[in-house]
């Protein structure tokens, strides 16, 4: 009678401590997925908050800089999906400056002399969109394929550049940007 008392004895320790070991894991999972899961929420806000504040420093300091003088400025863009489709507006300082327009369709491009105030209308231009901050975008959307793309390239204060190029992605502005852009050169001929 006594191993039938020490075995359910034994055996109501066991369900006893089970229990008690079920229901600490059960308190530490359900503990540990909770810090796993706010520690994600911590890290993702934490890490665009980082982003952002990047991207903004890298901004102020591009905000401070000027275009003074330009001593080339090329913007092109194309429609994907037709043949002879690009675009490409230039602007060439040697000696004297050259406006080249080549249109959509045109084999050749139209070549005429900039005159200063043209000149100081692109500078302008530049400044008030605050193009630098353009410089270094480089953004690709891979699933699209007969889709739109641009370049800018501009050579400005003795040797500084703005390069940036999209295809079916954008930078801010771009469509006002591009707009003014072709308005100015366009006012040409």
């Amino acid at each position: 009678m006594n191993d039938k008392k020490n075995k359910n004895n034994s055996e109501e320790k066991i369900k006893t401590y089970g229990s008690l070991i079920v229901i600490i894991l059960g308190i530490i999972l359900i503990f540990g997925w909770g810090l796993l899961i706010g520690n994600l929420i911590f890290k993702s806000n934490n890490n665009s908050k980082n982003k952002v504040d990047d991207y903004e420093t890298e901004n102020i300091e591009k905000e401070v800089e000027k275009v003074n003088s330009i001593e080339s400025f090329t913007f092109s863009y194309t429609n994907g999906y037709m043949v002879n489709s690009d675009v490409r507006y230039s602007l060439v300082c040697d000696d004297e400056c050259l406006i080249l327009i080549k249109r959509f369709g045109e084999e050749n491009s139209l070549e005429y002399e900039a005159d200063n105030m043209f000149i100081d209308r692109l500078i302008n231009l530049i400044n008030d969109n605050e193009l630098i901050k353009w410089n270094g975008f480089n953004k690709n959307n891979e699933s699209v394929l007969d889709g739109d793309s641009f370049s800018l390239n501009v050579k400005y204060n003795n040797g500084k550049e703005i390069e940036a190029y999209g295809y079916m992605i954008w930078p801010e502005n771009y469509k006002y940007v591009k707009k003014e852009i072709e308005m100015l050169f366009d006012s040409i001929y």
